[in-house]
Formats: structure tokens, sequence, C-alpha cells
């Protein structure tokens, strides 16, 4: 009867969500959240270009 009251009390002590999915270094906390905010500043500089690349290319094929 100890022995089950002991495993579930440390079962409730290391529950937390960043043990529950974590797997390796760089998968989670931080270092996830930079990448995702790198990516996402990379992703809408591309965007700009290449709205700014097709806006030229459609405005050159309009000019009389």
């Amino acid at each position: 009867m100890h022995a089950e009251s002991a495993s579930r009390s440390r079962k409730r002590r290391h529950n937390n969500d960043e043990e529950r999915f974590y797997l390796f270094p760089g998968q989670g906390g931080a270092s996830l959240r930079r990448r995702q905010m790198h990516m996402l500043a990379w992703s809408v500089a591309v965007a700009v270009l290449a709205s700014a690349v097709i806006g030229g290319v459609i405005y050159l094929l309009d000019k009389p």
C-alpha cells in the first residue's frame, strides 16, 4: 500500500507539460519559440519580396 502511494506522488511531481512532450534539446521551450519566430520572419520577408516582384511584372506588362 505504501509503495503505491509513493509511486502516485512521484507521478504527480513529475507531471509537467514540458516533460510530457519534450524529447530532445531544441524541441521545446524557448528554442522552439525562437525557431518559430525566425521562420515567421523569413516567411514574411519572402512574401513581401514575391509580392513586389509580381507587382512589378504586372505593372510593366500593363504599361501602355
